[in-house]
């Protein structure tokens, strides 16, 4: 599970922006998947999701990633951990 958890983080700092906006609370892509991480400082909110073959990293009202098809996999639980 931890193995699950490392790649899903790693991939939070290597996605690569796009030129898309995050301008609502949700996606509009589905189907999604979220993720909840709370710090001492703020709570974070990330969502996943797959268009068109590409794979994304959605931060609501800050930012649109391209990630790796393995961290949809890892989000999904479609690949073992």
């Amino acid at each position: 599970m931890r193995t699950k958890y490392k790649r899903i983080l790693a991939a939070l700092a290597a996605a690569q922006p796009t030129r898309g906006q995050a301008l609502e609370d949700v996606p509009a892509q589905e189907p999604w998947y979220s993720l909840d991480l709370r710090t001492q400082a703020r709570e974070y909110r990330y969502f996943f999701y797959e268009k068109y073959g590409r794979f994304y990293l959605e931060v609501p009202y800050e930012g649109l990633y391209e990630t790796e098809e393995a961290v949809w996999e890892a989000v999904t639980a479609r690949r073992a951990a």
